[in-house]
């Protein structure tokens, strides 16, 4: 038997187990931000306000005065100057859009386009339009079953003008529609060379409305004689204060 059993003397131990230092942490923990609150009913909201495009601008006045076209009438009454003109955005035809009609429509009234006279007032490339109504009757004179005044008389006048070489074609747009619609023929009214026809009252009158077309190289005019009383030298009269009041 071996006399010893060899015994190592020691058993290597390491002498320290290295530890991390420190164990690095996050120094901020993100946090999702909050969602901005819906609003509750009734919270005021910021709503663009669109301004309405400016077409026309329209003033009244003082026009024709009763004495000017019915001289010694004892009763009647008139209506104020209607004046239109273009507005600062007439001519954007996206914000202001009208165009005269290829033909006129007959069963429209006078100037037969079936607009609204501010639209026409732009369709028609006017620079200014007027319009007025007068009328006159005797005092004490019945009523007929329409409502009108026996022997009563009305007049109604529009006066446009346009740019030189009336760029939107007015001019010959009424010439062809007062030829078809109420069908005028050349005369002379007031001195001056016209287009004289008839259309059906819109008054309820028994006789036929006159209609009368005076044009010139920038302007048209017309007038609508109604009711009962109206020939030549009265017809003539009240053309000619119309035209006289247009160039004051």
């Amino acid at each position: 038997m071996p006399s010893q059993v060899s015994m190592p003397s020691q058993v290597s131990m390491p002498s320290q187990v290295s530890m991390p230092s420190q164990v690095s942490m996050p120094s901020q923990v993100s946090m999702p931000s909050q969602p901005s609150a819906a609003p509750t009913p009734g919270t005021p909201t910021m709503t663009e306000i669109v301004s309405a495009p400016r077409c026309t601008t329209r003033t009244q006045s003082a026009g024709l005065a009763l004495e000017e076209v019915f001289p010694g009438s004892t009763a009647g009454d008139f209506g104020d100057l209607d004046e239109v003109r273009p507005g600062p955005d007439a001519a954007e035809p996206a914000l202001c859009p009208g165009e005269l009609p290829e033909s006129a429509w007959c069963d429209q009234s006078v100037p037969w386009t079936g607009l609204p006279f501010a639209t026409f007032v732009v369709a028609a490339g006017a620079t200014t339009a007027q319009r007025q109504d007068l009328g006159s009757y005797p005092t004490g004179s019945p009523v007929d079953e329409n409502g009108n005044i026996e022997g009563a008389r009305s007049l109604h006048y529009e006066r446009l003008n346009v740019r030189r070489g009336d760029p939107r074609g007015l001019l010959p747009y009424l010439r062809a529609a007062f030829a078809k619609c109420a069908d005028a023929r050349p005369a002379v009214v007031a001195g001056r060379t016209a287009l004289v026809g008839h259309v059906t009252s819109l008054q309820g009158y028994a006789v036929p409305t006159e209609v009368v077309l005076i044009t010139g190289s920038t302007s048209a005019v017309w007038v609508q004689l109604a009711g009962d009383g109206w020939d030549a030298l009265s017809r003539d009269r009240a053309a000619r204060a119309v035209l006289a009041f247009g160039d004051r």
